[in-house]
């Protein structure tokens, strides 16, 4: 191999081969400076060839420097690549004792940046056919032009950035080791005779609100029904929280949102209200078998006493027993729709009631939220991702970012595991609401969209829903993440927080991954893993939490229905973000 790769045979260790490298890419710079000066495509290829060169040179410096006997030792190398010290065998001794098992790891990393190299080398060493052919007072883009027929001289631009996306790749890979092997040696060792700190408990109220929306979904996707041809797509929208709901923990607030034609921008919006408890006998014995005529009058009612607790029996006064069940009516869609666009905003008002006999007892009100329905034509909501496309004009705050990162981990701790949130989720699965003209107001409600699977296109039971939730996971929305790649290509532990560490990573550049995508990357989550080692612009703890979420690095496994990991995302994520957000602010 090494033979192969230019490097002598004497040359065993990482110190070495390093040297060849660097030395390559000077090498390689010259090549390319003479390409440039007959193409000016080329421009941008040395650019990015030269800050290649420069990362590899920092990279290798920091990945020197705690095995240096001095600064001024290593300084001296840097600048000076001839120098005696890289034969020092005592220095490779204690670089490969500080590496461990990392060591060959990065000398493989770095002989394929060598292979690249020369692969490069040999394709531009065309143009030294037009250096040997330049005449007096020529210029090489001159020669180049009059050679290119003559002599079939050309070059191919993708497979010159082909070799260098490969290089950056694997400049990717040196860095990551890197990163982790100065975390390795700064972490504190761990004493089993110190107590363990206390972590912050995840909050009581998540896992009560998971199964209340999971019920409700199912309840909601059993009793709907459309029959608008005009209405191309229906979606279903939960609105999330990052707080306790206390008195509330029994409501819900949720939206119907259904498309006109193809353009998913021209959408209706609609709020509700669902408020649960169990069945009242009577409305068992009506669920299936009530005649609800199309035409149906509009009933104003009380405003309800609150729950006490979700699994009491729903007090159900004399008015509120003629509520009728969606499911029984024809197009439940126009039904919501007239009663919400037409009734008045003094107060809430019942529309109609559901209840889902399997897998759970539990049945809810539907009531319209006093925001149902607004006419107003600068209201939008628009999805995040959709949000990141407009930067910069939709761009927040920094505090802003990172409440916004804090409620999609809350989103995450609540939705997961139901017909809510996807396995493999995308920023275009949230719904934020945005105002004014130019949509450069944000208001942080953060809703999750589903595909609202009516009981208009197969059978209404809960098993056939849930094998459909199962079966459509990868397809409520759309999205160029699923094209072409598999869990195990990438080695992903959980896709869910895969998906959160994706997302968290475009809010902190403010930009969707198809804009930060390169030449060299098969999909998002190729372009991912490639950011994710690189600066963001919150901070290096907003870093370090990203690659947690990407990696699933919490100690506790990758079972999402596991309590001990829900708790560690908890305080390893959302406490850590809030401190950020409390910093930012000041006192």
């Amino acid at each position: 191999m090494a033979e192969i790769l230019g490097i002598a045979s004497a040359a065993i260790g990482l110190v070495p081969i390093v040297v060849e490298v660097v030395k390559g890419f000077g090498t390689l710079c010259k090549a390319m400076k003479v390409a440039k000066a007959c193409a000016k495509q080329l421009k941008d290829l040395d650019v990015n060839l030269r800050t290649q060169e420069q990362i590899f040179i920092n990279e290798c410096e920091l990945l020197l420097r705690p095995s240096m006997a001095s600064t001024q030792s290593l300084q001296e190398m840097t600048r000076d690549f001839d120098n005696p010290t890289y034969h020092d065998g005592a220095l490779e001794i204690r670089i490969q004792s500080r590496m461990s098992q990392s060591y060959e790891q990065s000398i493989e990393i770095i002989k394929a940046i060598r292979l690249s190299q020369q692969l490069l080398q040999s394709e531009l060493s065309t143009f030294a056919i037009v250096r040997e052919e330049k005449q007096v007072h020529e210029s090489l883009r001159a020669t180049f032009k009059r050679l290119k027929t003559r002599l079939e001289v050309g070059f191919n631009l993708s497979s010159y950035e082909k070799q260098l996306d490969q290089i950056r790749r694997h400049n990717c890979n040196l860095q990551a080791i890197r990163r982790q092997l100065d975390d390795l040696h700064t972490a504190k060792p761990f004493k089993h005779a110190t107590p363990l700190p206390n972590r912050p408990s995840l909050p009581s109220w998540i896992s009560p609100v998971r199964e209340l929306s999971k019920d409700a979904y199912f309840a909601l996707s059993s009793a709907f029904s459309c029959q608008d041809d005009k209405h191309t797509d229906h979606y279903t929208a939960l609105e999330t929280s990052t707080r306790s709901p206390g008195q509330k923990s029994s409501r819900l607030e949720v939206a119907i949102v259904y498309c006109h034609g193809t353009d998913i921008e021209d959408h209706t919006f609609l709020r509700l209200i669902l408020q649960s408890c169990l069945p009242h006998p009577e409305w068992v014995s009506k669920t299936g078998t009530a005649h609800v005529p199309k035409s149906t009058r509009r009933v104003q009612f009380a405003e309800p006493e609150p729950e006490r607790h979700s699994t009491e029996s729903c007090p159900v006064p004399p008015e509120q027993r003629n509520l009728i069940s969606l499911s029984a009516v024809d197009n439940a869609c126009a039904y919501l729709e007239s009663t919400m666009r037409y009734s008045t905003r003094q107060h809430t008002d019942y529309l109609a009631y559901l209840y889902q006999e399997s897998p759970c007892e539990r049945s809810f009100y539907i009531t319209r939220h006093t925001d149902g329905y607004s006419p107003d034509s600068y209201h939008r909501r628009k999805s995040l991702q959709d949000l990141f496309k407009n930067a910069p004009a939709t761009r927040v705050t920094m505090p802003g970012q990172l409440r916004l990162a804090i409620q999609l981990v809350y989103a995450v701790l609540q939705s997961h595991s139901t017909p809510w949130l996807r396995e493999l989720w995308t920023t275009s699965d949230l719904l934020f609401e945005t105002t004014g003209p130019n949509h450069q107001n944000l208001d942080l409600d953060l809703f999750l969209r589903s595909r609202l699977l009516s009981h208009n296109d197969t059978d209404s039971t809960t098993t056939t829903l849930e094998r459909r939730v199962h079966r459509d996971k990868g397809k409520s929305i759309p999205s160029d993440r699923t094209d072409g790649y598999g869990r195990d290509n990438y080695d992903i532990c959980n896709m869910t927080l895969f998906s959160l560490g994706i997302a968290l990573l475009e809010i902190g550049h403010w930009a969707p991954m198809s804009q930060m995508r390169l030449n060299g990357d098969r999909d998002d989550i190729a372009t991912a893993l490639r950011v994710a080692q690189e600066n963001i612009g919150l901070g290096k703890k907003y870093g370090r939490i990203v690659r947690k979420c990407m990696q699933c690095e919490f100690g506790y496994g990758h079972d999402l229905g596991k309590v001990e990991l829900q708790s560690a995302i908890y305080s390893d994520i959302v406490c850590p973000l809030q401190e950020l957000v409390d910093r930012l602010d000041g006192p």
